[in-house]
């Protein structure tokens, strides 16, 4: 399910970019590369070529197997990064501050394959800033903690619950520990 959803989020954003231009456009698509070079390649043969036949958008996707964040930040700095990359959500502020990225607001608008009521807003919020729409989410995940009760009945510290802030979380380990 996240590979399809994150290639639907691709042909969606080339979509979007082949509405304002219908000349012959090559847009790069950054991604790590790591074990699922292969897989990512294989899905954009597969699903992304088929469907921008005949739009003029060609697809290139561009892996970056060695410090993905620190070859994104370079890159964009000197102004030669892809089109479409991925931004992990603890440091997508930074990249979006640098200046280098261009709100999707625009793009979204006039889109008719996807608009921010279909994404879900508090994913889409983690990547906006001002009021501005700057990465579109590809999946999510579920968090959880597991803890030891036993080192806590033995500390007399109440257990971790919901209604726990992350400082009555961090104070409770500090007495568990």
């Amino acid at each position: 399910m996240k590979k399809n959803l994150s290639i639907l989020l691709i042909v969606s954003m080339l979509l979007i970019f082949s509405a304002v231009s219908m000349a012959e456009t090559e847009v790069r698509i950054s991604g790590t590369g790591g074990i699922d070079l292969s897989i990512v390649e294989e899905l954009i043969e597969s699903f992304v070529v088929p469907e921008l036949a005949g739009t003029g958008i060609t697809a290139i996707y561009e892996p970056i197997v060695d410090d993905y964040q620190g070859n994104l930040i370079n890159t964009l700095s000197a102004g030669t990064a892809a089109d479409l990359f991925y931004m992990d959500i603890f440091w997508a502020e930074y990249i979006i501050k640098s200046g280098q990225v261009e709100p999707l607001d625009d793009y979204l608008a006039k889109s008719t394959v996807i608009s921010k009521d279909d994404i879900i807003p508090s994913l889409l919020d983690a990547f906006s800033f001002d009021g501005k729409a700057y990465g579109i989410p590809k999946d999510f995940n579920s968090l959880a903690l597991f803890y030891n009760k036993d080192h806590f009945d033995i500390a007399d510290v109440a257990y971790p619950n919901e209604n726990d802030t992350w400082d009555d979380l961090e104070n409770k380990l500090a007495k568990v520990v």
